[in-house]
């Protein structure tokens, strides 16, 4: 039974959330919002048709490890080498990622992917594989590998995480002579750093609300000085930044030793804890709305009350050493520091000393449609559920090669209760036959009467003929 929205059923509005990230960072691991990595445990043969013998945990989610956001909850428990429960008697062979054969009972379950076809639409994926052999592609791996027909083949899962870039010098022409803001000589043969660069214009557009974004201006040469870039994708703040919310924490042995806020809501990364000489500098900028923040603060932050920490990669574990300073924060956060590469293993001065914070609130609005779905009185009191008629009446009447007739004298099922339908005496005993039904679904269609949406009731609500029900449904875009 098919009804029209009124003009007062449909209402559009947008609703907004300020959702907190909190980022947590160390030994050269991210942890999002206090989550650890969430894994379970599964059984599997190593030989197929045997007995499940052997346990292997597996993630919970899609997402490599911790600090992670996962697009698509795809290859779950299907990473390389993975294995998944068994299916008891299913022995179909079938192709496997990269050539040869799996048989589901053995617990090998391989890696799902999304592909195209090579045609005249000339559609691709910006990362892509084809056949076995080709890891990327190119314009001229497209135009020159593939024909047409071809299989390209794309890669689940797809996931994001903050990353850190540090920048020694983003923009010069190879100065013999230049040294650096922290005063290491600059590369002789120029840098060019792509994500500086592809940011200098909005620098100096957001030069207006304050001079510290400018590349160039009477504060520092961005080009010549040393900075570290951290990238943060929207899916962890949405449509923007919310100003006044950003706080960067370093911790040296789990002691607070400095904090940059937001404080004047403008994106200045402002010093206000720490050595006290150093209070009220400002370390960086924020970009709210693109997600990216630039830090320049190469002071000491302690003081020099605490030793050097192996923040940089070197294969001289005295030259990794650094004093703690903003340009420094976050090391380890997916930009290849490790333990390992600073080549400092000892306690003191370990890049395990030292760890970091960020926290920040976002902005997000989605689209919310409120439908109002009226079952009025005298109305909706049918349903297509079988059991609404009388279970062994026949359905047809007459059939035959010119005709089709239903029964027309089919009963409904009385389902009115009654207090007296219970015990031995009277087990037959019905109340008064009522036309009533028990709404379970509800479908919204569009004005060529296609199904678009279908709202499922927790549980069934009984709709009496001499009722009036609006039913509230919400659909987010």
């Amino acid at each position: 039974m098919l009804r029209k929205f009124g003009p007062n059923d449909i209402i559009i509005n947008t609703m907004r959330a300020t959702p907190l990230s909190a980022f947590f960072i160390y030994d050269s691991k991210i942890y999002y919002n206090d989550e650890p990595a969430r894994k379970f445990a599964t059984m599997y043969n190593s030989t197929p048709g045997a007995s499940p013998s052997v346990l292997q945990t597996d993630q919970l989610t899609s997402a490599p490890s911790t600090g992670y956001l996962s697009l698509y909850e795809y290859n779950i428990a299907r990473t390389s080498g993975s294995y998944a429960p068994i299916s008891p008697g299913v022995s179909t062979p079938g192709e496997f990622e990269g050539g040869g054969s799996w048989l589901p009972n053995s617990g090998i379950v391989p890696m799902i992917y999304p592909y195209l076809t090579k045609d005249s639409a000339r559609a691709s994926f910006k990362t892509a594989t084809g056949g076995d052999t080709i890891e990327g592609m190119t314009p001229a791996f497209y135009n020159n590998e593939f024909q047409f027909g071809d299989v390209i083949k794309g890669q689940y899962p797809q996931n994001c995480t903050i990353t850190r870039e540090f920048i020694m010098e983003a923009s010069s022409s190879g100065d013999p002579d230049a040294v650096n803001d922290i005063g290491e000589p600059a590369p002789t043969n120029g840098t060019y750093n792509r994500h500086f660069v592809s940011l200098k214009t909005l620098m100096d557009i957001y030069g207006v609300k304050s001079r510290h974004y400018v590349v160039s201006s009477s504060f520092a040469n961005k080009n010549k000085q040393t900075g570290s870039l951290i990238h943060i994708p929207s899916l962890f703040y949405g449509t923007k930044i919310r100003p006044g919310t950003v706080s960067l924490k370093w911790y040296y042995t789990g002691s607070l030793m400095g904090e940059l806020r937001d404080t004047k809501r403008n994106g200045e990364l402002i010093q206000v804890s720490g050595s006290s000489a150093n209070n009220g500098k400002i370390a960086g900028v924020i970009f709210y709305n693109e997600g990216f923040a630039y830090l320049t603060g190469s002071w000491d932050i302690s003081n020099a009350a605490s030793p050097a920490v192996s923040l940089s990669s070197s294969s001289d574990a005295a030259e990794g050493k650094k004093a703690p300073s903003w340009i420094y924060w976050g090391a380890g956060m997916n930009d290849g520091v490790t333990e390992a590469s600073t080549s400092n293993t000892t306690k003191v001065g370990n890049i395990k000393t030292a760890s970091f914070a960020m926290n920040f609130e976002g902005e997000t609005k989605t689209q919310v449609m409120t439908l109002y779905a009226h079952a009025r009185r005298g109305e909706v009191n049918y349903s297509s559920n079988p059991s609404f008629l009388e279970y062994g009446q026949r359905l047809m009447k007459m059939t035959s090669s010119h005709l089709y007739a239903e029964n027309p004298n089919r009963r409904m099922k009385n389902t009115v209760s009654s207090a007296f339908g219970t015990g031995s005496i009277s087990s037959n005993y019905t109340a008064s036959f009522q036309r009533q039904v028990y709404i379970s679904k509800i479908g919204v269609y569009d004005k060529e009467r296609n199904l678009i949406a279908v709202a499922t009731l927790g549980s069934p609500v009984l709709k009496k003929e001499d009722e009036d029900l609006a039913f509230k449904l919400k659909m987010d875009f």
